[in-house]
């Protein structure tokens, strides 16, 4: 059984891991999580996980773990912070 710990619990484990050394500000890494959790529901994805989010240039990437028609698959989301917009790479 796979267990989602939510969506302020996640988005503090994001901004925590991302908090060492030059980063983006902690408003783009919650920007960041919001639109990748929202580009999987649209998507038809159910959010299990969110990973650790890293700064890369243009913007942030974070591995997530999705489960659709009963599969689970982990996807890369990339955020572009200039665009304010999400992706699966």
């Amino acid at each position: 059984m796979v267990r989602s710990i939510g969506y302020a619990a996640a988005m503090a484990l994001v901004v925590a891991a991302c908090s060492a050394g030059p980063t983006p500000s902690e408003g783009a890494f919650v920007s960041a999580g919001a639109a990748c959790r929202s580009l999987a529901f649209d998507q038809g994805y159910e959010v299990v996980d969110m990973g650790e989010a890293e700064s890369v240039s243009g913007g942030i990437t974070m591995s997530m773990q999705l489960r659709k028609d009963g599969q689970t698959e982990t996807r890369t989301c990339m955020f572009s912070d200039q665009h304010d917009s999400a992706r699966f790479r």
